[in-house]
């Protein structure tokens, strides 16, 4: 079993979020989840952590936001997803610990990377809403073999 600080990716399900495709021109632009990503901002604005954008900023494939508590910035990339056999639409958000450069290069992969905050509070968001459904947390790795 992963440690909580291990899971750092969110899959869920709902029709809480626009899912309709543009009827002309590319199919992915803008992606699918703006909405989905202003609600996460703003529950996360509700719950004392400061989201360093006013809004979104939309990504290739999804939406990005930075993400403060306390001392430890954080990126979010929230994106709609067609995983497994056969496919099924999720939404995913992929939570990431954002460390200087010095950081990065001194510290060593290990150092400083707890998400264990970031993933309660989004944790706190998913299970407060009853619309989402099949709420899987996930390692990087584990992602990456469904994806």
């Amino acid at each position: 079993m992963s440690h909580l600080a291990d899971l750092n990716v969110v899959v869920f399900a709902t029709d809480l979020f626009d899912q309709s495709w543009p009827s002309q021109g590319d199919p992915n632009f803008p992606p699918l989840g703006e909405d989905a990503a202003v609600y996460f901002c703003r529950k996360l604005g509700v719950l004392q952590v400061e989201v360093l954008e006013n809004t979104p900023l939309m990504g290739e494939g999804g939406w990005h936001w930075t993400a403060r508590i306390g001392r430890n910035v954080y990126c979010v990339f929230l994106h709609w997803a067609a995983i497994g056999r056969p496919e099924t639409e999720f939404w995913v958000i992929q939570l990431d610990r954002k460390r200087g450069i010095l950081n990065r290069v001194f510290a060593g992969d290990d150092a400083s990377c707890d998400m264990s905050a970031m993933v309660a509070v989004h944790s706190q968001i998913i299970g407060g809403e009853p619309r989402f459904h099949d709420v899987q947390w996930l390692t990087a790795a584990q992602f990456a073999q469904v994806y």
